[in-house]
């Protein structure tokens, strides 16, 4: 506990020097992630400590078996870097635990993009409260840009702090629970600042793999024909968003007034509705 609190002071003061230069903007944004953060610090309770309570919900005490199962996996079998990582347990007692914001201006399909101290660019901004994500889209709303607020389950500090087993993602499915850990913990291998799609991939190709792989040494077929299923529903669902995608584009190369392209991008929208 005393290293992560080092961390946590070492990483306010990147953040407050950076938010100083930056403005009172900033200054905002890394103080509700700063608290944010430690928030799920002080929560944390040890896995073991509630396996060994008798009063422990029976459903939780499963759950957080199979979690230790498929960490030793991640740990021994894929040679993931899970450290401490999972080890502790958070009831948030919301949804989510972070709520993003994404957004790109109005008539073009390029991704408003933020940078920060330790992670680099990526496009999206992090809000530990879904009221301050709002806001925010809101803001951006007014200054002509189409916003997007959605619900993140989980996320990797990548190695500064020791990530818990959150109440956000607790309920997933034994295939969907699985594949984030790895997903997560592929991050601490490597992360590519400035690079949100290559990070997500190679995440995802290692999340991939390892359900394959969990899905030999378990003989737990069920878990991996499960997340294929799952997988191509998203992927049905990606080519559907690129068909549309496609159309917004070439409409966006036009020649037509702002008042002409607004209305046929909200049919374009209705369409695909």
């Amino acid at each position: 506990m005393l290293l992560q609190l080092k961390k946590v002071i070492v990483g306010m003061q990147i953040l407050i020097c950076s938010a100083i230069l930056w403005g009172c903007q900033t200054v905002h944004y890394y103080s509700q992630a700063i608290d944010g953060q430690c928030r799920i610090l002080l929560k944390r309770q040890p896995i073991s400590a509630i396996m060994a309570d008798s009063e422990s919900p029976q459903s939780l005490r499963e759950r957080l078996m199979f979690i230790l199962k498929v960490r030793e996996f991640a740990k021994n079998e894929l040679r993931l870097p899970v450290n401490n990582h999972y080890l502790t347990y958070v009831d948030l007692n919301r949804p989510f635990v972070l709520w993003n914001v994404f957004a790109a201006p109005e008539f073009s399909l390029a991704s408003k993009t933020w940078c920060y101290p330790v992670a680099g660019c990526a496009a999206y901004r992090g809000y530990f409260a879904e009221t301050d994500a709002q806001q925010y889209a809101d803001r951006l709303s007014k200054q002509g840009y189409d916003v997007f607020v959605g619900g993140v389950t989980a996320y990797s500090t990548l190695g500064w702090f020791d990530d818990p087993v959150l109440s956000t993602f607790i309920r997933f499915s034994e295939a969907r629970t699985a594949a984030l850990i790895f997903h997560e913990l592929a991050h601490q291998i490597l992360y590519v600042k400035d690079d949100t799609a290559f990070n997500e991939s190679f995440a995802t190709f290692v999340e991939q793999e390892g359900l394959r792989r969990w899905q030999h040494a378990s003989g737990s077929e069920r878990i991996y024909i499960e997340y294929l299923r799952q997988h191509r529903r998203r992927e049905q669902f990606v080519q559907l968003i690129l068909h549309y995608r496609q159309r917004l584009e070439l409409l966006y190369q036009t020649d037509l007034t702002p008042s002409e392209k607004r209305a046929r991008k909200a049919t374009i929208f209705s369409i695909s509705a």
